[in-house]
């Protein structure tokens, strides 16, 4: 039934994408579930969608409409005219897929609205109270914290990704933990069961904290926005409650399965979304990988404590610690390939990481909720320092982690049957784990790591012509393996070394270029080179033609070389493609 289901709404997805085209004026109604303000413009989500192109009507999940009028609320129903515009799809080999994300998410195209009409002024007055309060709660962040400080503060408490500075947030991916940036399972888990225990601390009855701890976590939920990780936290934390109501036994697992088929039956397109892979990836380590290896590790220091007392008292000591490494460790085995397939690249020590940073999430998360909500009221408190400092020791840690030899390792995008036999090996090691209660699954998750890493294909002369905008970039890999590129630039696209060039050279698996060549210092030829260069990509030669133009954009073009550490050579005609000469000797 499943199946079915998701073959019906693809139907009509594809009947809908076929009366449309791009730029062709057509007119929408829907109702807003969300809206967001950005750049002096407001974006609303609408869902319940009827399009009406050619005098026809057709069924829509759901449009984003663009527009100048801020004045509608959530809840009202509107009707707009405008032009279409579908989703861009991924330019090349890596990039981002604008499309398949947004469809994920069943949003289904935008809109460019020219006209509005309001149809019914219906609101939800409750998520427009939650709103204005996030609002406010991102003033008080702004006025109060570092702009950096504030951009973290409201991602992390508030869901909202409007004001994060992108170098912190390279910096978190970079490091392995930008999962906190994400409103997700953690954050849901750390609040309720944490109000729930302190509401029976205080002697509040265990139904009434149920409820109330209920009632907080789905009101935080459509605070955050309600991602596809939040919705999954606040179902397992419901089933959750209702056990305790009910009196029954807990089970995660099957908690899990219950809310991942009534996402799946809400949006079977779920099945292409990282973020639902991930999610679900991640509570998998914990309340499976985890538990098995725990209850493994465990028979084994009872097997050895009486060989070994000194080891097991030491254990003991450092028993919490050990228990966050295992489960930041299990959850990174369950997710590595995911990152693997939509990253192309791991952080090396994103596991010390964690362990450094989660046991202080809860405190963070907390004085970030009180800070902002006491800031609406007394802003003159100043209950945001602390916070602060606490991200402050975040960004230090990240840094230090981060200037380690080999803090991140470029896979490439990893076919289908390595993932394959990735989980496959893995649920052979839990099983065996599982049944032995011994240590000998180790094994297996190095051959794992093989399956997932190793790169099948061997080198061979390949040319790529990347699509750069108004530009030039030219792969060329030749039969040994050494890359080379040629130009690398764009004269209409913003930052094109660091969405269309760096994402292919790392799903490709290359980790460095043998040669750069460039033409010319125009814009449309270096400004991605430049990116690259300054993102401390290795480029071992950049190589120049003897006689070109020094001018000032050449001269930014040889220091940025320098500094990274480029070797720079000047040829000349004659010189074999794939070998680079210097005084007459091939290097």
């Amino acid at each position: 039934s499943g199946a079915i289901h998701m073959q019906r709404q693809q139907a009509e997805r594809t009947e809908l994408a076929k009366a449309l085209s791009q730029g062709k004026e057509i007119t929408v109604e829907g109702e807003i579930s969300r809206k967001e303000e950005k750049k002096e413009q407001f974006i609303y989500d609408l869902t319940n969608v009827r399009v009406i192109a050619d005098g026809k009507a057709y069924p829509s999940f759901g449009i984003l409409m663009y527009s100048s009028n801020g004045q509608y609320r959530l809840g009202n129903r509107l009707k707009a005219v405008g032009r279409y515009e579908p989703f861009q799809i991924s330019r090349n080999q890596g990039n981002f897929n604008e499309k398949q994300f947004r469809h994920s998410r069943k949003s289904e195209f935008r809109i460019y609205a020219k006209k509005e009409y309001l149809l019914s002024a219906n609101e939800n007055r409750y998520a427009c109270a939650l709103q204005g309060l996030r609002q406010k709660m991102r003033k008080v962040f702004v006025r109060s914290m570092h702009k950096e400080d504030a951009g973290v503060m409201a991602t992390l408490a508030l869901g909202d990704k409007t004001q994060i500075d992108q170098e912190v947030k390279a910096l978190y991916q970079k490091a392995g933990i930008s999962h906190i940036l994400a409103i997700s399972g953690l954050h849901v888990s750390l609040l309720g069961m944490g109000l729930f225990g302190f509401l029976q601390k205080l002697g509040c009855p265990r139904k009434l904290a149920a409820f109330f701890a209920l009632w907080i976590v789905y009101s935080f939920g459509q605070f955050s926005g309600m991602e596809v990780s939040t919705g999954r936290a606040v179902g397992m934390f419901a089933l959750q409650m209702t056990a305790h109501l009910a009196g029954c036994s807990y089970d995660s697992l099957t908690a899990l399965a219950f809310t991942a088929m009534v996402q799946l039956w809400e949006n079977p397109f779920l099945l292409d979304y990282a973020g639902f892979l991930f999610s679900y990836g991640a509570v998998l380590g914990v309340s499976l990988a985890y538990q098995i290896f725990r209850t493994a590790a465990g028979s084994a220091k009872k097997e050895k404590k009486r060989l070994n007392l000194i080891c097991a008292i030491v254990w003991r000591i450092l028993g919490k610690g050990k228990e966050l490494l295992l489960a930041s460790l299990c959850i990174q085995l369950m997710t590595l390939p995911l990152l693997f397939y939509f990253y192309y690249e791991a952080p090396c020590y994103s596991v010390l990481v964690n362990c450094c940073i989660l046991p202080f999430l809860g405190i963070l998360l907390f004085l970030g909720l009180a800070g902002g909500v006491l800031g609406c009221f007394l802003p003159w408190l100043g209950a945001l320092k602390p916070a602060g400092w606490i991200l402050a020791v975040n960004q230090s840690v990240c840094s230090w982690c981060l200037s380690f030899p080999g803090s991140t390792f470029v896979s490439g995008k990893p076919r289908l049957e390595q993932i394959v036999a990735y989980y496959g090996i893995l649920a052979a090691c839990l099983l065996f784990a599982w049944r032995r209660k011994e240590r000998r699954w180790f094994l297996g998750f190095g051959i794992a790591l093989i399956c997932v890493t190793l790169n099948l294909e061997a080198a061979q002369f390949e040319i790529n012509v990347l699509d750069v905008g108004q530009g030039d970039g030219i792969l060329v890999q030749t039969e040994s393996g050494d890359c080379f590129f040629l130009d690398g630039g764009s004269s209409d696209l913003k930052e094109v070394g660091t969405y269309r060039i760096l994402p292919f050279l790392k799903c490709k698996g290359i980790r460095s270029i043998k040669g750069w060549l460039v033409s010319h210092a125009d814009a449309d030829h270096v400004s991605g080179l430049k990116e690259l260069l300054q993102q401390g990509y290795p480029v071992e030669y950049l190589i120049l033609a003897q006689g070109m133009v020094q001018d000032q954009a050449m001269e930014e073009l040889l220091m940025l070389a320098q500094e990274a550490g480029c070797q720079i050579q000047f040829v000349s005609p004659g010189m074999k493609f794939g070998s680079v000469y210097r005084a007459g000797s091939r290097i």
